[in-house]
């Protein structure tokens, strides 16, 4: 949160008829130093403030700004001493009836303008508040107009935190339209933070609502300017409606838990899209939205979604529309020069990270696809058909199912040998009906992934990895010891919600997949890549044999309902503890191996130097079986 909570309680009372200022649009685009020049003597230590903002900005982002575009949204937001922050000097400028005092400001308003205009519109309930009882100043279908920069949030929770509970409050519901939402690029990114550019146009909805209580609300909608309360304009006709199939039902069914978990859709691609084999005039995008058919406006969120993708409108017709959730299958092309232009959806595809997927996330959707319809058709028939096979969960440790060194009970798992991974649980998949005869001479092997990824991969597929130690293919271990580290298993947090509902007194969780491999496909066993030296990682596997590369057969995304598939997960296996797991006795190699801050190298889901802390003060740690 913000020291102050200023810029969302800084409500402009009065209803001023004032000249619009426009003049910055037209203004020269400068360097936020430049832009500032002319505030020298309005705003104070105005160069360390621009050098602050350029160091701590978002750069580079996922909106494309310029590294001042994006300072501009963050110094906007800097709490200042003296009341010299520059949203409240700004804000009182924009309100002064001496339009002339708003010229100096153009050069940094020109800035701001660029960056917010490249950020999508954000369409939605926001708020506001003040602390005092000012239902008197507002009445049902009265028109106001705010002249400074308007910061709401999406959050009714942040609001409330900045007003005092002793005192009459008012809270602004307003009905959004053209915000921006700046959360990302912020000091407080907590804040969910929207803006609303000055100049913008309101409507009381309703008359106020007056609580004994002391709180009140007042009702806004934001109104555009070429609005004259006509007649909506007839959206174009829509293209014809299918049901959906029960088969893709319970598909996007499990993908929407992996969106409830992640606030991000699952986006899944043909093998042939990463293959550059597509060769199609038009590439096929298939979105999925959580919004009812009935009230959904098909146009509004396709403008939303090109601006996050950064396509052009133009370049979109709608194939076909689904019911229940929306499922919309879009057509995409280029058109260069009245000619026809094939899409790279590979580099889409590319561009598409987890700040993106948020972003689409908030538009409900929650799974993408991307290619031949073929074989989605193909990944949701595996998946409706693969389940979950109680009986062979397992708990492994000490008064579960347990045994030391390798195992030998009958069953053919090739060359390799099967250790128990002790102080975790398999939650097993049924993958086919003739277990042992399907995987006779296969061995056993794990994938480390992230918390987010597991759903994932079973539901798209698994991708050779893009750090190439010993080649190109599928990494694993026959150790889940040398698995665990966080470079490989992500080591993530619990929520006290989730403690309660899901991993009952659990504080951090890691995820594994449990694989079958047939040896024919491990094109190369290797040693450790971690730089641990002559330390023992596993006692049942030496540190000279403890990678395996798996042959991907050439293929960019290995599905597990591939016949020809070389690997198959058969387990999905999970270890949740009281403490962090670094603190295991198992883990203690770790801390001889590379091991860093850097959660795109190491999840560790701790700063390290916390970690090492609570090791050197003798902190132990307990699995939890639940």
């Amino acid at each position: 949160m913000s020291g102050s909570g200023d810029r969302f309680t800084d409500i402009e009372l009065g209803n001023q008829r004032l000249p619009a200022c426009c003049g910055y649009i037209t203004w020269k685009l400068l360097s936020l130093q430049d832009a500032m020049k002319e505030l020298q003597g309005v705003l104070e230590e105005i160069n360390y403030f621009v050098k602050e903002a350029k160091k701590h900005c978002s750069y580079p982002n996922d909106h494309n700004l310029t590294k001042d575009e994006s300072a501009a949204i963050y110094i906007y937001t800097m709490e200042m001493s003296d009341d010299s922050c520059v949203y409240r000097i700004l804000n009182q400028t924009l309100r002064a009836e001496d339009r002339s005092k708003v010229r100096p400001w153009f050069g940094y308003l020109k800035l701001l303008h660029s960056a917010t205009s490249k950020l999508p519109r954000f369409k939605g309930i926001v708020w506001r508040g003040i602390d005092k009882d000012v239902t008197k100043t507002f009445k049902k279908g009265q028109r106001i107009t705010w002249w400074g920069i308007s910061s709401c949030t999406t959050s009714v929770d942040v609001i409330s935190a900045f007003l005092h509970k002793s005192s009459s409050s008012t809270l602004f519901n307003i009905e959004c339209l053209n915000g921006k939402l700046i959360s990302s690029y912020t000091c407080y990114s907590n804040e969910n933070e929207v803006i609303l550019m000055p100049g913008t146009i309101f409507e009381v909805v309703s008359n106020p609502l007056n609580h004994k209580g002391g709180l009140n609300i007042i009702h806004l909608k934001e109104i555009n300017d070429d609005d004259e309360e006509e007649e909506e304009p007839p959206r174009p006709s829509k293209p014809k409606v299918e049901p959906i199939s029960a088969e893709e039902e319970s598909y996007y069914e499990e993908c929407k838990q992996y969106y409830r978990i992640t606030g991000m859709p699952l986006v899944s691609v043909s093998a042939e899209v990463l293959n550059n084999t597509m060769e199609l005039e038009s590439a096929l995008l298939k979105i999925v939205i959580d919004e009812d058919y009935y009230r959904f406006n098909v146009e509004e969120f396709l403008e939303n979604i090109c601006s996050i993708l950064n396509i052009n409108r133009n370049d979109i017709a709608i194939a076909k529309i689904q019911e229940g959730c929306v499922v919309l299958e879009l057509n995409l092309w280029k058109n260069v020069d009245n000619v026809k232009k094939k899409i790279k959806l590979k580099a889409l595809y590319h561009t598409l990270t987890d700040k993106l997927r948020k972003e689409m996330g908030k538009l409900k959707v929650f799974f993408m696809f991307m290619g031949d319809l073929i074989s989605l058709a193909d990944i949701q028939k595996f998946r409706n058909e693969m389940k979950l096979h109680p009986e062979w969960n397992r708990a492994y440790g000490m008064d579960h199912t347990f045994w030391t060194g390798a195992l030998y009970d009958g069953r053919d798992r090739g060359p390799h040998s099967y250790y128990c991974p002790v102080g975790w649980k398999r939650y097993a998949l049924h993958v086919t009906d003739n277990y042992d005869d399907r995987f006779e001479g296969w061995s056993v092997c794990y994938h480390g992934t992230k918390f987010s990824y597991g759903l994932s991969i079973l539901l798209s597929g698994l991708k050779p990895a893009e750090v190439i130690a010993h080649g190109e293919g599928i990494y694993a271990s026959p150790s889940i010891i040398y698995t665990s580290h966080p470079r490989y298993a992500e080591i993530k947090e619990i929520k006290p919600f989730e403690q309660t509902n899901y991993f009952q007194g659990g504080k951090y969780v890691q995820f594994m997949l449990q694989c079958r491999v047939h040896p024919t496909n491990i094109i190369k066993i290797g040693q450790e890549t971690l730089g641990v030296g002559n330390t023992t990682i596993d006692s049942n596997v030496n540190n000279k044999i403890i990678e395996w590369l798996i042959d991907t057969k050439g293929r960019s995304i290995v599905d597990f309902n591939d016949p020809d598939t070389t690997i198959v997960c058969t387990g999905i296996m999970i270890r949740v503890t009281d403490k962090h797991p670094g603190l295991l006795p198992e883990s203690q190699w770790w801390y001889t191996s590379h091991l860093c801050n850097d959660e795109d190298c190491c999840a560790l889901g701790i700063g390290l130097t916390d970690l090492k802390k609570q090791r050197a003060h003798g902190k132990q740690c307990s699995v939890i079986f639940s």
